[in-house]
């Protein structure tokens, strides 16, 4: 067993926060991975003094939790 706990307690101790992503200034996509994704969109909002451009956020659901704590457990193949 690699952990223990009900989907949002497991999500929330081993996510990695809320993903932000935005369309640049100039066009380029841009992301960040943010503890406090209400403070980036703020910033952000600021910055692009209002709309943001191509905004979405997306916090890691149970299945991203799964592989980030099993690849931890699988050893690399040989020759890597």
């Amino acid at each position: 067993m690699v952990a223990e706990g009900e989907p949002a307690e497991l999500r929330s101790r081993f996510g990695t926060g809320a993903t932000v992503e935005w369309t640049g200034s100039d066009g380029t996509p841009q992301s960040l991975v943010a503890e406090t994704p209400t403070l980036t969109v703020t910033e952000l909002a600021a910055r692009f003094e209002g709309e943001i451009p191509g905004l979405k956020i997306g916090r890691p659901t149970l299945e991203d939790v799964y592989m980030r704590l099993t690849v931890r457990l699988v050893p690399p193949a040989p020759g890597t």
